[in-house]
């Protein structure tokens, strides 16, 4: 993203990674990473016993790696470089320990967990993620909140079709999952007397009489059901720090009815004081929502989708890393010319 606007960009990473750069360091091969984390498959990672595991930081895949990186990093790495973590800062406290003695500045960007480090800097996927994440961690020296920012995950409008002809069903999609809603979905969805597809993988039974898809959902499938659907549900249980389908419904013209909290109460929020959907706390708010689908505009809904693009995203990176540079000189107080 950042090559765009003609930054310079290492990319330290396993085999497979297509992200333009200037140059591309394998720290692991596939042979390693099945070796490592004991591994035949890249789902074995999400089973027991690694899904529990698998985020400490104590972990020897994760000492592993960090020597691995700082190996390929340390011939080119400048002072006042930014170096840019994803996963959980506190994995990678080793790198910091050296990326900071080098006189660089390590970021955690795309945060959408809560282990950070309170050693970097932090762009967080959401407003209501980020005030979450203070609450929980209230360290005794914070680096400074005020240059840490919100900036959303970003999505490429040409990988959904927008569409203003709906078809006669509303869409859950995603895991099949208790906290994800599904059954919030399912209930409210038979309360008003229309059709529900759930389409997804994972364990949790499905109440009602919703049209389950229980299956991988690859990519034609997905943009042809999200294309095609009333409104999505995206009725999480939990805090979910950002909720990426709810922008791909945007950006199909699809209208979204979420719950109130966490990032999907960022993403669902008017364009221009219209509408994009429904912020629902009880069941009949759900099946109020479905009720009044129609009043909300699928154009107003892709306008809002793309708020969330590349070409939007790429800018509020780029006025980060210029305001984290005034921390060389007078920090908070610099004035721009």
């Amino acid at each position: 993203m950042m090559k765009s606007l003609d930054h310079k960009v290492f990319v330290y990473s396993g085999k497979d990674n297509d992200a333009p750069c200037d140059e591309h360091m394998t720290c692991i091969s596939k042979k390693d990473q099945r070796r490592v984390f004991n591994v035949q498959g890249p789902g074995d990672i999400l089973k027991p016993p690694l899904d529990t595991v698998l985020y400490e930081p104590h972990q020897p895949w994760w000492l592993d790696w960090n020597t691995r990186v700082w190996k390929q990093m340390r011939s080119r790495i400048k002072p006042q470089d930014f170096v840019g973590i994803i996963g959980g800062g506190q994995l990678f406290e080793p790198l910091i320990d050296k990326v900071l003695a080098a006189g660089a500045m390590p970021v955690e960007y795309a945060v959408g967990y809560a282990g950070i480090s309170p050693r970097t800097f932090h762009a967080f996927g959401s407003d209501n993620w980020r005030h979450v994440v203070f609450g929980l961690q209230r360290p005794d020296a914070w680096r400074g909140a005020a240059f840490d920012r919100t900036i959303p995950h970003y999505f490429d409008p040409e990988q959904f079709e927008y569409r203003e002809e709906k078809s006669d069903y509303f869409l859950y999609l995603g895991k099949v999952k208790e906290d994800k809603g599904v059954n919030v979905a399912a209930r409210a969805c038979e309360a008003a007397g229309v059709q529900l597809i759930v389409a997804g993988d994972g364990p949790t039974p499905v109440e009602g009489n919703a049209k389950v898809l229980r299956r991988y959902i690859g990519p034609d499938e997905r943009r042809e059901l999200l294309a095609g659907a009333k409104g999505v549900f995206v009725p999480s249980l939990y805090v979910e720090p950002f909720g990426m389908i709810a922008v791909e419904a945007l950006l199909s013209g699809t209208p979204i009815i979420t719950s109130d909290w966490g990032g999907l109460s960022d993403i669902n929020q008017p364009h221009l004081g219209f509408p994009v959907g429904f912020r629902c706390n009880t069941l009949q708010d759900y099946v109020d929502a479905v009720k009044n689908i129609d009043a909300i505009s699928p154009a107003v809904c892709q306008a809002r989708g793309l708020e969330f693009t590349y070409g939007v995203v790429r800018h509020q990176y780029d006025r980060w890393f210029r305001d984290l540079l005034t921390l060389y000189g007078e920090g908070i107080t610099t004035l721009r010319d």
